[in-house]
Formats: C-alpha cells, sequence, structure tokens
C-alpha cells in the first residue's frame, strides 16, 4: 500500500508542550554526568530533583489539560497500577523492612515514569516523533566523537574522569584502554544511551527522515553509532547491535524492502568507507585489540548461556530466598543506599533487573515482570503489523530494542538506565497509539 505524507515537520516552535518536557528530560540526563564528572561533583540530588519535579509537573499539565481520562484502559490500568504499589510500599513500611523515604523512591521508579510515558502517548503524534528521533540522532555528532577522544586517551586523562572517582577507579576494557563513559558518570549510562539511539538509526536505515538528512548527514549518523558501539567495550553493547541488524536485515529481506541504493551511492558509499577505515586505521586496530581479549577472558571466566538465562530468569538465589511481602520495593535502587544501614549498600537484592524487582517486591515483583512480558507481546504484534500493512518499520525499531532492554536493563535500580529506559517506552506506546492518524494523514483523510 502507498503512502504519502502530506504536511509540514515540526519545528521547535509547533512541536508539543509534552515534547518539549521529553527533550528536556532527555538533556538533562544526557548531560548530568557530564556536570557531575567536570563541573560540579555534588550536583546528582539538585540535577536528579530537577528531572522528576520536571516529570510531576508534566503529569499534572497532562490532568489540568484533560489529556488523562480516568476511564480510558490505559488510565485505569496505570490508577490500579499507583495504588497497588502505594498499598504494598505502605505495608512493606509498616512491617519495618524500609524506611518510608526509600518507599518514596521506589515509587519513583515503579510508577512514576510510567505516566509521564502515558501522558506522551496521549498527547504527541508521529511528527514530533520524529522531530524527537532527528535531536537524538544529532546527539551523535558530538557523543561519539567525545567517546573516541576518551578511547584513544590514556586512562589517567582529565577526559575520563569519572564522578567522585580517580585515576585508579577508571573502568577499563584492558588494561590502559579505557570504557568509554562519553557524557555519562558510568559506563552503564553510556551503552544505555546507545540502545536508546539505536530504533533511531534502524530507522535510518530503513530510509526515516528523508525530508530533514541529506544521504552524506544520514550516514555519517548511521556510522558515528557503530564507531561508537565498537569503542564502548561493552560485550553487551556489541552483541545486541549487531542482533538488532540482523533482525532490521531478516525482516527486510523476507518482506522484500531492503531499501534500493543506485549504483552510484554504492560507489561513493564504498568509497567513503574505504577512506574512513583509512582515517580510523588506528583506532580499529586498538579497538579490535581491546573488544578481542575482552571477550575471551569473559569466555574464559564465565558460562555465556547461564549468564543469559539469569538475565531473563534471575539467579538461583532470588528463587530461593523468595519473599512474598519482598523486602521492600526501592531497596535495591542506588539512589536509596544512603537511607539504609552499612549491610544493605551492595548488590544484596540482585544486580540484574529480574532479580531486584523480584526481591524488591516478592509477590508485585513477580506481577511487575510479567506485566513488562505482556507489553512486548502486545508492542511487538501491533509494531509488527504496522511495518508488514504499511511498510512502517519506525514502531517495529522502537519495539525490538524494548523487547530486550525492559526485561533486562537495570530499570528499578540505576537512575539513567530508567530514564533512557521509560523514556523509549514513551516512544513505543506513542509509535502504535498516534499510527491510526498518521496513516490517515498520509493517505489524505485528515490534515
Amino acid at each position: 500500500m502507498s503512502v504519502v505524507a502530506t504536511s509540514n515537520a515540526v519545528n521547535w516552535k509547533t512541536l508539543h508542550p509534552v515534547g518539549k518536557f521529553f527533550i528536556v528530560v532527555f538533556l538533562i540526563v544526557l548531560f548530568e554526568g557530564a556536570i557531575r564528572k567536570w563541573i560540579w561533583g555534588s550536583a546528582t540530588i539538585p540535577l536528579l530533583g530537577l528531572r522528576d519535579l520536571i516529570v510531576v509537573f508534566a503529569v499534572f499539565w497532562g490532568f489540568t489539560h484533560r489529556y488523562f481520562n480516568a476511564r480510558a484502559n490505559g488510565e485505569s490500568i496505570l490508577i490500579f497500577w499507583s495504588v497497588l504499589i502505594t498499598f504494598w510500599i505502605f505495608v512493606q513500611v509498616l512491617s519495618g523492612l524500609q524506611p518510608a523515604i526509600v518507599g518514596v523512591i521506589g515509587f519513583r521508579f515503579w510508577v512514576l515514569y510510567l505516566w509521564f510515558a502515558l501522558l506522551c502517548a496521549k498527547a504527541l503524534n508521529w511528527q514530533d516523533i520524529e522531530y524527537l528521533f532527528k535531536i537524538f540522532s544529532l546527539t551523535l555528532l558530538f557523543m561519539v566523537p567525545l567517546a573516541l577522544l576518551q578511547f584513544m586517551s590514556p586512562t589517567t586523562s582529565f577526559i575520563n574522569k569519572q564522578a567522585g572517582g580517580d585515576a585508579q577507579s577508571v573502568f577499563t576494557v584492558i588494561n590502559g584502554i579505557v570504557r568509554t563513559t562519553g557524557t555519562f558518570s558510568f559506563t552503564v549510562g553510556y551503552t544505555t544511551y546507545l540502545a536508546f539511539i539505536t530504533p533511531v538509526i534502524l530507522w535510518l536505515m530503513s530510509g526515516g527522515l528523508k525530508s530533514t538528512f541529506n544521504p552524506l548527514l544520514r550516514v555519517l549518523v548511521v556510522s558515528l553509532f557503530y564507531i561508537g558501539v565498537f569503542i564502548s567495550g561493552s560485550r553487551g553493547a556489541i552483541i545486541t547491535t549487531l542482533f538488532f541488524t540482523a533482525i532490521w536485515f531478516l525482516t527486510h529481506l523476507v518482506t522484500n524492502r531492503i531499501p534500493k541504493i543506485s549504483a552510484g551511492k554504492v560507489v561513493f558509499g564504498l568509497a567513503g568507507g574505504i577512506l574512513l577505515l583509512f582515517l580510523l586505521f588506528p583506532v580499529i586496530e586498538r579497538s579490535y585489540e581491546a573488544n578481542t581479549q575482552r571477550f575471551e577472558t569473559a569466555a574464559a571466566s564465565e558460562d555465556v548461556s547461564e549468564r543469559v538465562i539469569n538475565m531473563f530468569m534471575g539467579d538461583d538465589d532470588t528463587w530461593e530466598r523468595f519473599s512474598l511481602l519482598g523486602n521492600g520495593i526501592g531497596a535495591g535502587a542506588n539512589a536509596s543506599r544512603v537511607f539504609l544501614p552499612p549491610s544493605n549498600k551492595s548488590f544484596l537484592l540482585g544486580e540484574k533487573e529480574i532479580d531486584k524487582i523480584i526481591n524488591e517486591g516478592g509477590f508485585i515483583g513477580l506481577i511487575f515482570a510479567l506485566v513488562k512480558w505482556l507489553l512486548i507481546a502486545a508492542g511487538l504484534l501491533s509494531s509488527c503489523r504496522i511495518f508488514i500493512r504499511y511498510n512502517e518499520f519506525l514502531p517495529l525499531s522502537i519495539w525490538i530494542v524494548i523487547t530486550i532492554n525492559l526485561p533486562t536493563a537495570a530499570i528499578v535500580g540505576q537512575i539513567t538506565v530508567h530514564a533512557f529506559s521509560l523514556l523509549l517506552i514513551s516512544l513505543g506506546f506513542l509509535s502504535i497509539t498516534c499510527w491510526h492518524s498518521e496513516k490517515n494523514r498520509r493517505q489524505g483523510l485528515n490534515k
């Protein structure tokens, strides 16, 4: 079915206020680590407070402007979830499992940003997504060069400074080669950023943003992304990126929708690729050496298949120590450590996402894990239908990444991962809910 867009693209002035809230939150997440590393080491609480206040204000704004309807399915489910988590935290606090402040932190991780995700799905449209994706992709123009500088610099360099640490605390891939952090305070922030950007890259590879990205800029952005992945020093980032790329290729191959490229562009692309390889040879050599040793060392010291299974199913200790009431929603979050006894300031509740939510919430944690998979199934089915029937890959690009990210990323434990993951879920909801009106707009049925 052939569809043609008929309306003008969104710019900052015409972007919906909720879209502006989204970008502000994204930019705070993007730069809060840089501020902590290089400008103000004690900025964690102020920046986190500012970000959460913006989210709270956005949700309040959504209520006052009647974007929420208590009788709608999404709102009904989320109201029930909010009440359930509040009740469960209240019982846990009364049982002495955690201080009340930790319960508040838990509510923030388990509930608050879901309301923001729902608001995005209610308020924004397809053109807003395209504008947001353009902003996200352009951040690669400074993020990857920064990561390259870090990768090629010694561990003692100022550019590799970590928040609150010294040269001895810098994480390395192998001796003398750092794990890049970009603007973030820790390596996981940079790898989560790459995961967040992945749907944008997959969509660009499918021909997205044709009206705003010329071919040269498109190739540059895509190339920077893959360079950023291979210098990250993260096995997870490399493996999942290759997996997502393979899924992109297979879906387009099976449906006979591989983008057509003229002979001239192929020649130009090959020449540019050869030139890029020549210019980046020192980086490629260094990256190959680091990643090869990293994979070999990891393969010798752990069972990869067992690690993957545990990421999705949980460790044996989690199931052996399972408690129906849990150990306290929010108790496993990094932000809660200052409010807990010294004995709890560790990965006691699990390092992996599935372990944290089950250990924190008990029976409610099991429900949370099930809800995640139900969301994934619904999102994948809807986005696959859109791609197969209408040749629009954008929703599927988001939900492919969510399928891996939602069950495995440390969403309820790490503040940067939590923010990026929930913003990605916002885009996933939005891409499905606004497709009907976008389809009609392309067909000229509405303006």
